[in-house]
């Protein structure tokens, strides 16, 4: 009876691993994940206007700016700062239809003109909108520190 017991136990976790995962396709994930990296090497290059550019015409950094002009004249006002370390690590990317939503962590040293070396960390939520030309923008991009 054990033996019969382990058997269907056994039978029953293969069926498991082979049904399809509901889960997305990995080509979607690698794609928010390859954005994201692209927007932490343009962090990394205070590049305004590139950065801007990543977001929708629309797009919101935070609550304190929103549309690409407007995010573009504010990152701008930090090109004395030299960001030494940028990087973010996602613990989530959900889809529902052409959105995504991205959290994670990041960590971030930026040399401050007459203050050194900042250290920064915390969480961040990242609404993805793929547009019709199939690119990734940002809808909105919202940070907190730990």
């Amino acid at each position: 009876m054990k033996k019969i017991l382990l058997t269907r136990i056994k039978y029953f976790s293969l069926i498991i691993l082979l049904l399809p995962l509901p889960a997305c396709s990995p080509s979607k994930i690698s794609q928010i994940e390859q954005r994201m990296n692209y927007y932490d090497h343009l962090i990394l290059k205070t590049d305004a206007d590139s950065i801007s550019q990543m977001y929708t015409s629309d797009g919101e950094l935070g609550n304190a700016v929103r549309g690409r002009d407007s995010i573009k004249l504010f990152l701008s006002r930090f090109k004395s700062f030299k960001v030494k370390l940028q990087k973010s690590v996602s613990q989530s990317i959900t889809f529902l239809g052409d959105t995504a939503i991205q959290k994670g962590t990041y960590h971030q040293i930026t040399n401050v003109p007459n203050r050194g070396d900042v250290e920064i960390k915390g969480t961040f939520t990242a609404k993805w909108v793929k547009e019709k030309s199939g690119i990734w923008l940002l809808k909105r991009m919202e940070t907190k520190l730990f």
